[in-house]
Parts: structure tokens; C-alpha cells; sequence
């Protein structure tokens, strides 16, 4: 009877450990598509402030672009680091000492 509830404990453990990797997966496809729209952005933002004869009015809008993207990508590590943390803490059964 224990060696089953052992087996059990065991198959349990390995099927949370796969759901947590691909739920993890998920989470960096979507920051990975995230950096690269946020990087797109951010690029013609400073392409469009390389431009000689842009007036001012406009570079202070693509100006306005680039410290929102910035700030988008310090908020998108810190959901990234909330993650991480959260899923560091989360403990199986059985795991524990």
C-alpha cells in the first residue's frame, strides 16, 4: 500500500513539474513576441527622430514613444521576475526537506 501512494506521490509530482515547465514556456513566448513589438517600436521611434527636418512637435512625440516603450520593458522584467519568484516558491508535494 505505500509503495503505491509513493508511485502516486511520484506521478503527481512529475505531472506538476510539466504543467509548471509548460505554463514557464508559454510565459517566455509571449515576453519573447512582447520584446520584439516593443523593440519594432522603440526603432522607428528613434529612426523617426533621426530625421533632419522633423519639426518639434513631432520629435517630441516620437521622443514621448521611446521613454513609454522603455518603461514598458522595465514593467515587462518586473512581471518576468514576479514569475519567477512565484513559481520558485511554489513547492510540490513531497519536495519539501
Amino acid at each position: 500500500m505505500l509503495r503505491k501512494f509513493a508511485s502516486a506521490n511520484q506521478v503527481a509530482r512529475r505531472e506538476l513539474t510539466m504543467q509548471k515547465d509548460q505554463r514557464e514556456q508559454k510565459i517566455n513566448a509571449i515576453r519573447h513576441d512582447l520584446v520584439n513589438i516593443l523593440t519594432m517600436i522603440r526603432g522607428y521611434a528613434e529612426l523617426t527622430l533621426m530625421r533632419e527636418s522633423l519639426d518639434p512637435v513631432s520629435g517630441g512625440y516620437s521622443r514621448q514613444i521611446v521613454i513609454a516603450v522603455d518603461r514598458a520593458f522595465l514593467s515587462l522584467e518586473q512581471l518576468s521576475g514576479l514569475y519567477s519568484s512565484a513559481t520558485q516558491a511554489d513547492t510540490l508535494p513531497g519536495s519539501e526537506g
